[in-house]
């Protein structure tokens, strides 16, 4: 047997070293995704003091463990679709797959200073969706944008896309044309959404600007990021 010398055994540990480095590399590219629990994403939401707008004010928080997200989530009904075209309809119909996706959520509603109000939901997907949800999202503006759709209540409200290219989502404002504003007045929902591997961030903003509730998704996104890295 040939006993390796000094000389030719430092290539051959360095070898071995690199092969060791190589396949802990490899476990950690197939690790699953990290997956934050209902009570990790409500810490990772946006407390009075994080919100970017005046007088910002915690409502109410919810959170639920291995909520089953569908493709009804988003989906609308006939009459709620009223108006709207093939392309319109479809675009609500196929935001999330048909087999649905498991996730962990927490919901905060806030209320801001001028009295408009909001919504942050995070979600923390058990899998990596097959499909970017941001795109889909933004879908629904392009292929709505200026459709009137008379909604449950009968209300109509005309859909637009965003101005701004920071964000996916739409923009929904009260229609006259489609039975007035309601008795509640005329309102404006700005929906956007950012995907982050496995999580979502979900801001519906009522009566607030495009680009406040931009500034609130991203300040949102980024405390998210950070309760991801310490997980």
């Amino acid at each position: 047997m040939t006993v390796a010398t000094t000389k030719t055994a430092r290539p051959l540990v360095a070898l071995a070293a690199a092969a060791t480095a190589s396949l802990a590399l490899s476990a950690c590219a197939t690790e699953g995704p990290v997956v934050l629990s209902a009570d990790q994403l409500t810490e990772a939401l946006l407390t009075a003091g994080d919100i970017p707008v005046d007088g910002g004010a915690v409502i109410d928080v919810t959170s639920e463990e291995a909520a089953a997200i569908t493709a009804e989530h988003m989906s609308l009904t006939d009459a709620e679709l009223d108006g709207a075209d093939e392309a319109c309809r479809a675009a609500f119909d196929e935001v999330y797959p048909a087999d649905g996706l498991t996730a962990n959520t927490a919901t905060g509603t806030y209320e801001a200073e001028d009295e408009s109000t909001m919504t942050v939901t995070l979600s923390s997907f058990h899998e990596r969706p097959e499909v970017d949800l941001g795109e889909r999202y933004q879908r629904i503006g392009q292929a709505c944008d200026g459709q009137t759709l008379l909604g449950d209540t009968g209300v109509g409200a005309v859909f637009y896309g965003l101005a701004s290219d920071d964000a996916h989502g739409f923009i929904m404002r009260s229609a006259g044309a489609a039975g007035g504003a309601g008795e509640s007045g005329p309102f404006e929902t700005t929906v956007l959404v950012e995907q982050r591997d496995n999580h979502l961030i979900e801001v519906v903003g009522q009566d607030m600007s495009e680009e406040q509730a931009v500034d609130v998704l991203h300040t949102q996104a980024d405390k998210l990021a950070r309760a991801i890295e310490q997980a």
